[in-house]
């Protein structure tokens, strides 16, 4: 299973989003993170505090229906 986040300019709600994520039991679990040309540092603190998250860093903002098309061809 692949849970596939999208994020723009709310890292602290994306951090929030992730730890939730991951302390679910499931084990075969994979997190992409898919940042929507966020201003802020969400790849910066994404990268830091959850090194086993993929994060593809979209160029500019497809909004949250294009973030998470782009995860799925990811």
């Amino acid at each position: 299973v692949c849970v596939i986040i999208t994020a723009w300019n709310q890292v602290e709600k994306t951090i929030a989003c992730l730890e939730s994520v991951l302390a679910q039991t499931y084990g075969n679990l994979s997190v992409l993170v898919v940042n929507n040309n966020s201003q802020d540092d969400t790849v910066a603190q994404v990268s830091s505090k959850f090194p086993k998250a993929s994060i593809l860093d979209l160029p500019k903002n497809l909004g949250p229906t294009g973030g998470y098309n782009a995860g799925f061809r990811r």
